[in-house]
């Protein structure tokens, strides 16, 4: 893998990978660059996130191009930019069991470090508990989301963190207990591959234990990947797989949100999809551009819906202009059912 960077965009590497380090090179056809050389069998995970250090300012970054017609690209990361006293604060808990999905745990906790990575920042909190047959917290208290102590924790896990058999019950518990013992506020993400809880009697009393004494539900979210040597339970004429009623239900009873690995969707796509649903979002928003004197036009926003965009998901926009700097933008939108504007 080959990169070039500029001044202003800094130190590439691979989120999934960091203990792999790109190295500077140089040749004589297209000058300095950077370059890291991967296996094969690094290569074959199923996803590779490849990150840079980019030059916000105030959550703002612009660029401009001059030629026959005029360039720019704009980022724009609401979470910079908007007041909102909303904060991640989640328990991340692993679950595994070795036969029922060829994913290794190495590898599920290398897709969690990436969407960590990706959607947190040091304004949130999170803390990760591991199944084994005594659970495994890594911290007492909240951690901060910062870059530097993702890649410090999750570089530095015990070989042994986590254990090939499920202790589902016990991780739940243990993770609502955390939660509760650490100030208000707080959700879970369980991340797990185990089928042991699925028939409706077990998955009910586990249920009614777990959150039926609870003053106010902690929100449970679950990302399900098990895809192979599951029980099938069929419940009210329907069929779940694994523990698939038990999921279902406990995330919808909590408010939570639900993903599950099939045939057809990848892992690490629904475990995107899940961080996506934490925290708040913009219900609706515009991103408006203009010149002092001139105006813009052709815009498109590369990575996201003109609907509903997580706040630390930055907005990428492409667009052309005609006319001379200064550059104007407006951002408007609906957070917590609140219209707001911002002009820069």
């Amino acid at each position: 893998m080959i990169s070039r960077l500029d001044e202003e965009w800094k130190n590439p590497k691979i989120n999934e990978l960091s203990d792999r380090l790109f190295e500077e090179k140089q040749d004589s056809t297209i000058g300095n660059y950077s370059r890291l050389d991967l296996t094969n069998t690094e290569i074959n995970k199923s996803s590779l996130t490849f990150s840079v250090d980019a030059p916000f300012t105030n959550g703002l970054y612009l660029n401009s191009f001059e030629g026959d017609e005029n360039v720019y690209q704009l980022a724009y990361l609401p979470s910079d930019a908007i007041t909102s006293e909303d904060k991640y604060k989640t328990a991340i808990l692993f679950d595994y069991d070795a036969s029922t999905s060829d994913i290794s745990s190495e590898e599920a906790i290398a897709n969690v470090k990436t969407m960590l990575l990706n959607h947190f920042t040091e304004k949130d909190s999170f803390n990760l508990i591991f199944s084994n047959l005594e659970i495994k917290q890594i911290s007492e208290n909240w951690l901060s989301a910062s870059q530097n102590v993702i890649d410090s924790v999750l570089s530095n896990l015990p070989e042994d963190i986590i254990a090939n058999y499920s202790n589902l019950p016990s991780l739940l518990a243990k993770g609502i207990s955390f939660i509760n013992d650490n100030g208000t506020g707080g959700e879970i993400i369980l991340v797990a591959n185990s089928d042991q809880v699925g028939a409706s009697e077990v998955a009910n009393q586990l249920i009614d234990d777990l959150i039926g004494g609870q003053d106010e539900n902690i929100k449970i979210n679950v990302c399900d990947y098990a895809d192979r040597n599951l029980e099938r339970n069929y419940i009210g004429n329907r069929r779940y797989n694994g523990n698939e009623y038990f999921y279902e239900n406990i995330s919808r009873l909590t408010e939570g949100n639900f993903y599950r690995v099939d045939y057809n969707v990848i892992f690490s796509f629904q475990l995107n999809k899940l961080f996506e649903s934490l925290g708040t979002h913009l219900s609706t928003f515009d991103l408006h551009t203009t010149l002092e004197s001139g105006f813009c036009y052709s815009r498109f926003n590369l990575n996201s819906s003109d609907q509903i965009i997580n706040l630390n998901t930055p907005i990428i926009q492409i667009g052309k202009y005609d006319g001379t700097f200064p550059f104007k933008i407006e951002f408007a939108g609906v957070h917590n059912n609140i219209p707001f504007s911002e002009s820069y």
